[in-house]
Formats: C-alpha cells, sequence, structure tokens
C-alpha cells in the first residue's frame, strides 16, 4: 500500500511524507484486524467461543501489541507480532494436514516476518528445527 504513495505527483518520496504515513499506518491496522480474526476463527475449532474471545482480548489487552497499534502504528512491532502469530497458524496448519514440506505460504511469511524485522529469525529458526 505504502508503494501508492510514490507515485503521487508533487509529493516527496521519501518516506516521511503524509500519504506514505498514512498508508503504512492503515496496513498496519489492516494485518493487525486480519490475524486477530483468523486467530479468532483458528481458535474456534478447538474451543468454545468464549475461550476463543478471551484469548483474542487476553492478545490484544494483556501484551503491548495495543500500544503498538495505537500510539506508535509506524513502528516495525505491531506489524511483527501480527505477521509472526499468522506464520505460526500456518505452520500449525501444516502440521494439522501432515505437510512436512513447507508451503508456499508459510515460505512468504516466514520471509516477510524476517524482512519486517531480522531479529525474528529467531522464530522461524525455534519453528522449524
Amino acid at each position: 500500500m505504502t508503494v501508492l504513495s510514490t507515485v503521487i505527483p508533487g509529493v516527496p518520496a521519501d518516506g516521511f511524507s503524509l500519504p506514505y504515513r498514512i498508508l503504512l499506518i492503515a496496513g498496519t491496522y489492516a494485518i493487525t484486524l486480519y490475524s486477530l480474526i483468523k486467530l479468532h476463527k483458528w481458535l474456534r475449532k478447538y474451543h468454545p467461543p468464549w475461550i476463543a474471545l478471551s484469548t483474542v482480548l487476553v492478545s490484544i489487552f494483556g501484551t503491548f501489541w495495543i500500544y503498538y497499534v495505537v500510539a506508535q502504528p509506524l513502528y516495525a512491532h505491531a506489524l511483527s507480532i501480527a505477521l509472526s502469530l499468522l506464520l505460526v497458524m500456518e505452520w500449525l496448519r501444516n502440521i494439522e494436514q501432515a505437510e512436512f514440506e513447507a508451503s508456499n505460504t508459510l515460505i512468504f511469511l516466514s520471509l516477510l516476518v524476517v524482512l519486517v524485522r531480522w531479529q525474528n529469525a529467531i522464530l522461524i529458526a525455534a519453528l522449524f528445527v
């Protein structure tokens, strides 16, 4: 989405212009919402609705996630948390389906997680070892 801000005439493509920041914030909100919905949907397969909802609420309000989404959406932390959550859920889906080779989605999420924050390579090492 932030690539769109670079094609607006008259707006500097330096990463600090207003359209860039707005699209980056919108992307952070979108991926956060998507990952929470996926988490709730995945938990509903195995647990009653109240446990699934409680888990999602605890992950929102019991961690620093809400701070990074609301107060600091330009930081990579919220995006990193959301992508890591999606990566773990995709990894668990592969295990459920007894797919011992990594799917394209799993590989893509792994690369994206490391691209956002290189420290997330520890998560990938823990999952694939």
